[in-house]
């Protein structure tokens, strides 16, 4: 499976061991080229184990505790410093609520954002998430504790996608959702596309669950047109000369199609040549007025650097209210009702949206397909022998 899916981190719940040799780990592995952390069980009891590739993370430090092993690490590709949090929650509630406040101390001390947590937790977060039991009161009291416990920890669910539950009886007859992966708000925004697959089950009567922080490649993306953009008059002007000046041959509804079509193309053209450097930009008129500004701790300003200073400040805004509008509309939010400048609460809807819309493959035959190529290949398929009916 680690080389099947090009697997950079393995962390494994419940090994029931109180060591494991380096031949165990190799074993797990398929290759000597890894490094590992383990927490002993208790007994027969718990025991957790994180396998990594010390080519793609370099880890600097662990923590741990009964229930939790932490990994604190840098992404060799990115540089990102990253806390992962390998997880085997107790089935007892009492305990259970231990170890949900010892994980927020740990994040409450932690000055990393990045934050993500795998691992069986023993806990659910809705009635739909467990079918065959019936739910008293208890099975309530333990949803609002769990989900408790994530809002304290400002961390959400990544996209599920392939397996509907995680962990099943042997007989079938109940099954629940009580392994999962939780990152942070800032894991979110730093890599959108993140989710998290739930494969066929093996030996375990749980499910593996692999998570991805990259999307994948669908292609080209739909081509959209913000207003901030029709705020600049010199848009407007393009338009009308291109659309005037455009010649297309046949008939009505085809010459208008065709000119959108070929509009489209000078208006990507306009949006890389003029908007391109916007935050470059952005960013010499703040360089430039932070300069003005140490001046003036030693000095009174001159005329002209006052006026200077002046037609800076409104370029900047100019560019951060056009910047702003942008993200609104990205994250389909009534911009002037809920403040300025707000940029990552807008990432953060943007995020959202993205996920709820995102699709990351397709049940097909009670087969997950993923591959872009072979889920596009089967929706044409779909739709041609709908169509030819």
């Amino acid at each position: 499976m680690v080389a099947k899916h090009g697997i950079d981190l393995l962390c494994i719940q419940e090994t029931k061991k109180e060591n494991i040799p380096e031949t165990l780990v190799k074993k797990l592995w398929g290759s000597g080229d890894c490094e590992c952390a383990w927490s002993p069980s208790i007994n027969t009891a718990g025991g957790l184990l994180c396998i990594w590739d010390p080519n793609k993370i370099n880890v600097t430090s662990q923590f741990s505790g009964l229930g939790y092993l932490g990994l604190i690490g840098i992404v060799k590709e990115s540089g990102d410093v990253v806390v992962m949090v390998n997880v085997y929650a107790p089935s007892e509630g009492g305990v259970r609520k231990n170890l949900w406040d010892e994980l927020m101390s740990c994040r409450e001390d932690s000055s990393n954002s990045l934050w993500c947590m795998v691992g069986d937790f023993n806990s659910i977060r809705s009635l739909e998430e467990r079918v065959g039991l019936a739910s008293g009161m208890y099975a309530v009291t333990d949803i609002a504790m769990f989900n408790g416990f994530i809002q304290l920890m400002e961390m959400e669910d990544v996209p599920l996608a392939g397996r509907k539950f995680t962990w099943y009886r042997p007989n079938g007859a109940v099954k629940s959702r009580i392994d999962r992966v939780l990152v942070s708000k800032e894991w979110s925004m730093r890599w959108p596309c993140a989710s998290q697959l739930v494969l066929n089950q093996g030996i375990s009567d749980h499910c593996p669950i692999l998570m991805r922080n990259d999307g994948a490649d669908w292609g080209p993306k739909p081509f959209r047109i913000f207003n901030s953009w029709l705020q600049r008059e010199e848009i407007k002007k393009m338009v009308t000369k291109e659309w005037s000046d455009l010649v297309v041959l046949g008939w009505a509804a085809f010459r208008l199609k065709e000119k959108i079509k070929l509009l489209k193309h000078k208006i990507k053209a306009w949006v890389n040549e003029t908007l391109a450097g916007m935050g470059s930009t952005a960013q010499g008129v703040m360089d430039e007025l932070n300069k003005l500004d140490r001046i003036e701790e030693c000095r009174e300003l001159s005329e002209d650097e006052r006026d200077r200073k002046m037609q800076l400040q409104q370029s900047f805004w100019e560019i951060a209210i056009r910047e702003e509008s942008q993200l609104a509309q990205k994250s389909r939010v009534r911009w002037i009702q809920l403040g300025d400048l707000n940029s990552k609460f807008f990432h953060l809807v943007v995020n959202a949206n993205r996920k709820k819309s995102s699709l990351n493959g397709l049940l097909i035959n009670n087969t997950w397909i993923e591959e872009p190529i072979n889920v596009k290949e089967h929706i044409k398929s779909f739709f041609q022998e709908r169509f030819s009916e």
